[in-house]
């Protein structure tokens, strides 16, 4: 029975997602996208690849929106540290 009520709990609760995208609009437009769905709730937004990988690390989402040309790392790279310190699942964007 408590697996059964974790199980409707976790339905409800929407997906949290951190965004990585270097530019500032494309940002927001994939925040305000993901947000006009109320099963998604944007926790974070990340401009560079350092910061995208600190910040899955810390505010632990479901799913990173990923553009696989960030800044200051490749997207590609970005991505295996992310995986690897967080095992979290990835979306690439391009």
């Amino acid at each position: 029975m408590k697996q059964v009520a974790e199980f409707e709990a976790a339905k409800r609760a929407p997906v949290r997602v951190l965004v990585a995208d270097p530019s500032a609009v494309v940002r927001t437009a994939v925040k305000r996208m993901l947000e006009s769905d109320e099963g998604v709730q944007v926790i974070g937004t990340a401009q560079d690849g350092q910061e995208a990988v600190e910040k899955a690390r810390t505010l632990r989402p479901d799913v990173v929106a990923l553009d696989i040309h960030i800044n200051r790392h490749r997207g590609v790279e970005v991505l295996r540290e992310i995986t690897q310190c967080s095992a979290r699942p990835v979306v690439m964007l391009t």
